[in-house]
């Protein structure tokens, strides 16, 4: 059962005067009925004292401690999957098929990490013979923050890869929950929680913090008994914190995997033969409702002469087809709902000058016009097309 809590070293702790945030069904727009309560800097400054306290026991844990408690994390995960996959429709309103792929992914992960344990040669020890007697090993850096993907509920949050790994590595973990899918995130450390006390570990290994303010990952991050931080996300928000983490005393490691923009050139001859080229592309960009690491969210495209009409109608299409989408043609979802909005952002840069009005209205699109900045003579001019 979902409480709405922060997990603090082992302890479900509620303050009554902490700030209050819901999830919300993208589908329904409604707000999910639990109130998930906000982490406080009191329960953020004792999450990282109890992962450091805790810290020279988690790493002298044999790989077979490790073994048992990746184990136990797939198993306690899979006696609650079906309320792990409602709670993760509702707040996301992706399919099934995709919340039960995405739990099948995690578990798989979760695998590939026990077995790299049962060989245990990650940790690359050597021996030097040819003098001093010299022994060499990677040891675990310490307390570890991860914090929770938008885009993948499961597998790339509260026992994602970034997780799972730091905990094989024998390092403690707090999580940093995304408010987005807060009970899915909850759920998930509840099972990592009863994996804990079965493996008789110290609690300070887990902690799970929520909250919709950046200020709290600010001071998860800047705190110096952290030593390491996991992230999934924006470029914006993984280079905030990987400046904050450059600015300590101490500068520590942010092993960050952020959008980026993927360009694609699209030349005449191809845009004068190719009539399915827009939707195709559009395909591309609402695929799993443009959170694919491949996505392409920066085009190229001549728009001079009589390219300028079919450069224009393609983009129309771009814009259509995920404004349609979001009205039923693909499930809306938390992440479709914010990238229907960014589509008023830049979709493509373009070099000459643009010869089609400055405002038109594609016959079949119901976005709204294409405004095109323009220029006296040939230069890189910004396409963008607005709701």
């Amino acid at each position: 059962m979902i409480n709405g809590k922060n997990l603090v070293a082992g302890n479900w702790e509620s303050q009554s005067d902490s700030i209050k945030f819901q999830t919300i069904n993208p589908k329904t727009q409604e707000a999910l009925a639990i109130d998930f309560q906000q982490a406080t800097s009191d329960q953020i400054s004792r999450a990282l004292e109890a992962a450091s306290e805790s810290f020279e026991l988690v790493a002298a844990l044999r790989l077979t401690d490790r073994i048992r408690f990746l184990e136990c994390i797939q198993k306690e995960m899979q006696l609650i999957q079906s309320e792990i996959i409602a709670t993760y429709q509702m707040e996301s309103a992706l399919a099934e098929g995709r919340a039960n792929g995405e739990f099948q992914r995690t578990m798989d992960q979760i695998q590939r990490f026990i077995e790299l344990l049962q060989k245990g040669n990650f940790v690359k020890a050597s021996l030097h013979t040819g003098g001093p007697d010299l022994r060499k090993m990677l040891y675990p850096i310490g307390p570890v923050v991860v914090f929770g993907a938008s885009n993948f509920p499961l597998a790339f949050s509260t026992a994602g890869g970034d997780t799972i790994s730091a905990f094989a590595a024998a390092c403690p973990v707090v999580v940093k929950a995304h408010p987005y899918h807060a009970g899915t995130s909850e759920l998930v450390a509840q099972a990592i929680t009863k994996a804990v006390e079965k493996c008789k570990l110290p609690k300070g290994i887990f902690s799970h913090l929520g909250g919709q303010s950046h200020d709290i990952g600010s001071k998860l991050v800047s705190n110096p008994l952290v030593k390491g931080v996991g992230f999934t996300g924006s470029f914006s928000g993984g280079k905030a914190l990987y400046d904050l983490a450059q600015q300590r005393a101490e500068p520590i490691p942010v092993f960050a995997e952020m959008g980026s923009i993927n360009p694609i050139f699209i030349l005449e001859a191809k845009l004068k033969s190719d009539r399915s080229l827009a939707e195709a592309i559009a395909q591309s960009v609402t695929l799993g409702t443009g959170q694919f690491c491949t996505t392409s969210s920066e085009r190229s495209l001549p728009m001079q002469g009589t390219c300028a009409r079919s450069s224009g109608d393609l983009l129309a299409s771009i814009f259509v087809m995920p404004r349609m989408d979001c009205a039923g043609t693909i499930r809306p979802s938390t992440a479709l709902r914010s990238y229907c909005g960014s589509l008023r952002c830049r979709l493509a840069s373009v070099v000459t000058v643009p010869l089609v009005p400055r405002s038109r209205r594609s016959p079949c699109s119901a976005a709204g016009p294409i405004r095109l900045a323009k220029s006296e003579k040939l230069s890189r001019t910004t396409l963008r097309i607005f709701a």
